[in-house]
């Protein structure tokens, strides 16, 4: 059971490094650095000490769409709209190599949680699969139809998840090749980023329209249906025990506790929305990067109490529910207890020490780049989703219904059985 005792307070405004929108965010998995990468092409590692001096890093010509750490912390990799992918040692001497994987831009990159692999993402519709140690290839995975936007593990490394501006969310088994294992199609919206729970077989996946979705991916239904933002959904990421989802939008944060299902806080701060968002692997701190280019550092104040049941009990915990954007608490910011930290050096890397080419048949970028989302079926067969989300809709509110009436029989039971066994000592 998860407990919250106090709201999320500020720490710090991180300035000064990047020049436009926050693109992506990632902790450290030892928690000691932030890195950030921006559309103004720059990579910035902050060493999250008392002075917290950044260093920014230059080399890819395009904006930098997404990064990860290797579970060491002795890389970060960064993907770009320049075709490339680019692995960097987050030190001051910001070395780097470069990978191409693709003939389009590169819209993702993701370490598996050994770190033995990592999956890549495009506008080439496809995502493929990598060894780590070499950049070798194993493997690609063909069935989106558009811009592939997002790539992530399941916390086993089995299994990895794409999102697509072809209104699909598509689990994949990555230690075979073929078709995918399921895929959920938006009846309304589009999914824009998406995230593995980091314990239980659920996806939590984000959409344009302010909405949230949390899919069973053993059974390959509907768990939970937050309808919470006025703009779209930027970025979502869960904490590490799993409690708690933190969705950036274009508008502002909130956090969602999925044990109660319901948005708890509504946090602001930043002008013009909320383009990305990470949590540190304690759960202790989060960060929120903005379109301003100002990230927000946040102490969670997320507190638990120990989880004592085994994963295919505690599961059931995490109920069927629909949400509304009304059941948030404001946050607010207050700017004259802020810690303000400045960028203090600058890293030129636009001509990295190595660099590695990998050859790709010219005949996949066959098709135009100006690629446009593709309604499959026509009118009929998007009427027929919606009507299917509607009813998923009313199904989640009688599940609920359902778990209540148990809950009271069960009590009934039980006093009847009290009543009975005094009734017995009587005789």
């Amino acid at each position: 059971m998860s407990v919250l005792f106090d709201e999320p307070a500020l720490e710090r405004e991180l300035r000064g490094g990047h020049k436009g929108c926050i693109s992506s965010l990632c902790f450290s998995p030892n928690g000691k650095q932030l890195a950030s990468g921006g559309t103004d092409c720059f990579l910035s590692i902050w060493p999250l000490s008392k002075k917290m001096t950044a260093y920014r890093m230059h080399g890819h010509t395009k904006p930098i769409t997404d990064l990860s750490y290797n579970p060491t912390g002795s890389l970060v990799a960064t993907s770009s709209l320049d075709s490339s992918v680019r692995f960097w040692v987050p030190t001051v001497n910001g070395r780097c190599t470069i990978l191409k994987p693709h003939l389009r831009g590169v819209r993702s990159v993701k370490f598996s949680p050994h770190g033995d692999t990592f999956a890549t993402a495009s506008d080439d519709k496809m995502i493929k699969l990598w060894d780590s140690k070499d950049q070798r290839f194993i493997r690609n995975f063909k069935q989106h139809r558009n811009w592939v936007r997002r790539v992530r593990y399941s916390n086993a490394g089995n299994q990895v998840v794409s999102c697509s501006d072809d209104k699909t969310t598509i689990l994949w088994d990555i230690r075979k090749a073929g078709g995918p294992v399921h895929c959920f199609y938006e009846g309304r919206g589009t999914p824009t980023s998406v995230q593995f729970h980091p314990v239980y077989d659920i996806i939590a996946v984000g959409l344009t329209g302010g909405s949230v979705k949390l899919f069973d991916t053993r059974m390959f239904k509907l768990l939970q249906f937050y309808e919470i933002f006025n703009g779209d959904v930027s970025d979502i990421t869960f904490d590490p025990n799993g409690s708690y989802i933190i969705a950036g939008s274009k508008n502002d944060t909130k956090v969602l506790d999925i044990l109660e299902g319901r948005a708890i806080y509504n946090i602001g701060g930043h002008a013009g929305g909320v383009s990305s968002v990470s949590i540190s692997s304690d759960g202790k701190q989060f960060v929120t990067g903005g379109m301003d280019g100002i990230m927000l550092l946040w102490k969670s104040n997320l507190t638990y109490v120990p989880l004592t049941e085994t994963p295919s009990k505690s599961r059931r915990r995490i109920r069927p529910s629909i949400a509304s954007q009304d059941d948030a608490l404001e946050v607010k910011v207050t700017p004259k207890h802020i810690e303000h930290s400045e960028v203090e050096e600058t890293l030129d890397m636009s001509h990295p020490e190595e660099e590695l080419e990998i050859q790709i048949d010219q005949s996949e970028d066959a098709e135009s780049d100006e690629v446009e989302s593709k309604n499959f079926g026509g009118t009929e067969i998007a009427n027929l989703f919606n009507q299917n989300e509607l009813q998923a809709k009313q199904i989640l509110a009688l599940e609920a219904k359902t778990e209540i009436l148990q809950a009271r029989l069960d009590r009934m039971e039980k006093q009847f059985k009290k009543f009975e066994d005094a009734a017995n000592e009587k005789i």
